[in-house]
C-alpha cells in the first residue's frame, strides 16, 4: 500500500482520529520482540494493544488469543460482535487487532 501511494505521491490516512494516534503512538514506544522468528521476517506483525513485534505464525496465534479492545483496552466478550482492524504501517510492519464495535463507532464520529 505504501509503496503504492509514494508512486502516486498520495499518503495513505486512517480512517479516523482514534486510530492513526494509536498507530503514531506504536513508533515512539519501544520495540520489543515477541519471539526469535520476528527478529528476521521481512514483515513485522503488531497484535495491539500490545507493542510487542511478531512473526507471522506467531502473530495468528496471539491474535486469536488476544481479547482487548484497540481503543479502550477493555475485555472484548462477544469476538463475533467485535470489528477487526488491520493496517499496513510503511509496508514491511503490519498491526492487527480488535475492537468494540461501540469504540469503533464513537472513534469514527471523532
Amino acid at each position: 500500500m505504501w509503496s503504492l501511494a509514494e508512486k502516486c505521491e498520495v499518503i495513505p490516512s486512517p480512517p479516523n482520529g482514534e486510530l492513526a494516534r494509536l498507530l503514531n503512538d506504536w513508533w515512539t514506544m519501544p520495540c520489543h520482540f515477541g519471539c526469535l522468528a520476528a527478529r528476521t521476517s521481512p514483515t513485522w506483525l503488531v497484535v495491539a494493544p500490545d507493542p510487542s513485534i511478531w512473526c507471522d505464525s506467531c502473530a495468528l496465534e496471539r491474535f486469536d488469543a488476544e481479547r482487548r479492545c484497540c481503543y479502550c483496552h477493555q475485555p472484548i466478550r462477544r469476538i463475533n460482535r467485535s470489528d477487526v482492524l488491520v493496517y499496513e504501517l510503511r509496508g514491511q510492519v503490519r498491526l492487527m487487532g480488535r475492537a468494540h464495535a461501540s469504540c469503533s463507532e464513537r472513534a469514527c464520529r471523532g
